[in-house]
């Protein structure tokens, strides 16, 4: 029977259950935006023109850079997580107030 290591497993599990859940709430509430600002309306199109407006003003290169902030610590945490774990943690002196 194969080992199986229930903290590996739960991370795993969780991970897609999250990213399952992220991804459907998203994409509702977008397609509300949607319909909201989709109306003929006066001052839905009015509201519409402000949101693209400051949509096509955003700083990609803030953005980018958080991006790229993230994707580095994603990895480093994952590159921590690859090599051999030891068996026994070494034990450290415990320090005292010489008492």
């Amino acid at each position: 029977m194969p080992e199986i290591d229930l903290f590996n497993f739960f991370r795993w599990a969780l991970f897609i259950f999250v990213s399952i859940y992220c991804t459907l709430i998203t994409v509702q509430s977008l397609w509300g935006w949607y319909v909201w600002l989709a109306s003929d309306d006066r001052y839905m199109t009015i509201l519409r023109r402000y949101v693209i407006l400051h949509g096509l003003r955003l700083r990609f290169k803030n953005v980018l850079g958080g991006c790229a902030d993230l994707c580095a610590v994603v990895y480093r945490i994952s590159a921590d997580d690859v090599g051999p774990r030891p068996s026994k943690v070494d034990e450290q002196p415990v320090m005292t107030l010489g008492v």
